[in-house]
């Protein structure tokens, strides 16, 4: 039975009790007096007694603690709080002329984001050079997807650079702490050993800017694990390149069991579902903006990655096979604010999800 915890008031109300019982004579309730009000001090320092002990009590579970409480918590569980770090990755620049490149030169994007070379480079002649580059701020805007364009200070004998194949990748913001309470969570609940599914969720979301993950067992038979790692908030859909996909593969190979499962990791590929709505009232800009809304976060919190695993009920991380039902659309669509009543033509049933892909917003449409 848990312990009552009671008022300032209330202590200071047994306490005047307690006087009256004690001292002869004493009637706390009536005024003047001074009995009265040394109830109410000792009520009030013994109310925040109380709330301290309280306070304790919550900062001991993971679920219940203060934020500034929770990488005590990781501490103690060996699992930090993700910070933020810096994307990097290759360049591909066009040399016209043999050139020396020192490190430190700064390239910047468009927008004004900056990176600098990692090493001296040397352009032999004319053609293309490798560039290693690393972000000179932290975070996930500094990201940048295969064939976007930078500028090479300085070197006029580079006329033109764009980042490679792999893209600068591992750039992520501080682990918010409602994405760390979730992830200390998960580690309480299944704890690491022996290469189990959930070990593959855990050691996949050390990597930052991991914000979920989604494991299959034996796709190619005993001895294999696919693993589909989503990186929500920093690429669309949450669906990374390829060089973000080579970090995670390079994390499991160092800390999981790649000596004990051969360890796939892959992209899931992106479903467009298009939505067409008539008989919009109000049909208005803002409803139309409204329901677009509730409909990305809809695909947000219902999406799944689809696989062949068999699935288990303690485990709703495994990719199994899924269906996106066409309710969930109606329901969001409903849900938006202003709508009055729709009528959701497209699509006209549930969505088959195969293996290997995920549901996300396609077209939305608006008719009649």
């Amino acid at each position: 039975m848990p312990f009552s915890i009671r008022t300032p008031g209330e202590i200071a109300a047994q306490l005047r009790t307690a006087f009256d019982g004690a001292l002869e004579g004493a009637l706390a309730r009536l005024w003047p007096n001074n009995v009265a009000i040394s109830a109410k001090a000792y009520g009030g320092a013994v109310g925040g007694a109380y709330d301290h002990q309280d306070w304790i009590a919550r900062q001991i579970f993971v679920h219940s603690c203060d934020d500034e409480v929770l990488e005590d918590h990781g501490a103690d569980l060996e699992l930090p709080i993700r910070q933020a770090s810096a994307a990097s990755g290759e360049v591909v620049a066009t040399a016209a002329a043999a050139a020396a490149i020192a490190r430190g030169t700064i390239l910047t994007r468009a927008d004004g984001r900056a990176y600098r070379l990692a090493t001296d480079v040397f352009a032999a002649g004319p053609g293309e050079v490798a560039l290693p580059v690393v972000a000179l701020e932290a975070g996930s805007a500094s990201v940048a997807l295969p064939g976007v364009a930078l500028a090479l200070q300085g070197v006029p004998e580079i006329t033109g650079a764009v980042v490679g194949a792999s893209g600068l990748t591992g750039g992520a913001d501080r682990e918010s702490f409602a994405a760390y309470r979730a992830r200390l969570k998960f580690f309480k609940a299944y704890r690491p050993g022996h290469a189990r599914p959930s070990d593959y969720v855990i050691w996949a979301s050390e990597v930052s800017g991991v914000s979920r993950v989604f494991v299959e067992r034996r796709p190619f038979g005993p001895g294999t694990v696919r693993l589909y790692p989503l990186f929500d908030g920093i690429y669309e859909n949450g669906i990374a390149p390829a060089g973000e996909i080579a970090r995670v593969k390079s994390h499991l190979e160092l800390v999981g069991a790649s000596g004990v499962a051969d360890i796939i990791v892959a992209a899931p590929e992106a479903l467009p579902v298009d939505v067409t709505i008539s008989g919009l009232s109000p049909n208005k800009i803002a409803t139309r903006n409204a329901i677009e809304i509730e409909i990305v976060e809809m695909f947000a919190r219902r999406a799944r990655v689809a696989g062949i695993d068999p699935g288990h009920p303690a485990m709703p991380f495994l990719a199994t096979s899924q269906t996106f039902s066409r309710s969930w659309i109606g329901q969001a669509v409903a849900n938006a604010a202003g709508e009055d009543r729709h009528v959701l033509v497209e699509p006209g049933s549930d969505v088959a999800v195969a293996a290997g892909r995920l549901p996300v917003p396609g077209a939305l449409t608006f008719s009649g």
